[in-house]
């Protein structure tokens, strides 16, 4: 099964993948990029924590169709999803928002303005999930607790929530909602390897991989 089953399924609405960080959200996300792209689908991928992901970009190759951007402020942020985004709509299958509340987390001191920032990305992603169009946003949380800045409200949009947690030597996906399939991975040079997982976790994606 693909990273592109595992992480959307069956499920027609923005997708959440959050958990701390360095725990494999950016990879799995870039995965799912390079498999779309490998497919011909086209893709676009929002960072907001700067250029770190363009190594692990090039090691992978393989996403010819995927349009890379970053946004350097929680303003730049709201304008590439508010008003960049729905002008390319109609040529992309996949959007990626990786992280959705780092900028957030910079601006919540400013109160209202912040959670209004946030609330109309989430309104926009919404709108184009309901045209199709494959929507994930990764959120960054720490330790065990899950609602860092923002979550709660990018929790309320999101139609699927997954958490990214370390087992051990691998990772695991857990669903959250809808509940409860568990996927276990490694990250390798070459990509996300998926492991067989225990058995009694729940039902498989299914998406044909």
């Amino acid at each position: 099964m693909s990273t592109l089953a595992r992480i959307f399924g069956d499920i027609s609405g923005p997708v959440l993948l959050y958990g701390e960080a360095g725990v494999g959200k950016t990879n799995l996300v870039l995965e799912a990029l390079r498999e779309a792209s490998m497919r011909g689908m086209r893709g676009f991928y929002l960072s907001t924590e700067g250029s770190q992901y363009v190594a692990r970009v090039l090691q992978l190759g393989g996403m010819d169709n995927v349009l890379f951007s970053e946004a350097l402020s929680l303003g730049e942020q709201t304008r590439i999803i508010l008003w960049g985004l729905p002008r390319i709509a109609g040529m992309l299958r996949i959007v990626v928002v990786d992280t959705i509340n780092s900028l957030y987390r910079l601006d919540a001191g400013e109160g209202e303005r912040a959670f209004i920032h946030l609330g109309v990305q989430m309104a926009s992603l919404y709108r184009l999930a309901s045209r199709g169009i494959m929507v994930v946003v990764t959120g960054q949380v720490h330790g065990e607790g899950d609602e860092a800045s923002g979550m709660w409200l990018t929790r309320f949009w999101a139609k699927k929530i997954l958490r990214v947690e370390r087992r051990g030597d691998s990772r695991v996906m857990r669903c959250i909602e809808p509940c409860c399939a568990e996927h276990y991975f490694v990250i390798e040079r070459k990509g996300i390897r998926w492991l067989n997982a225990p058995r009694g976790l729940g039902a498989e994606s299914r998406l044909s991989s």
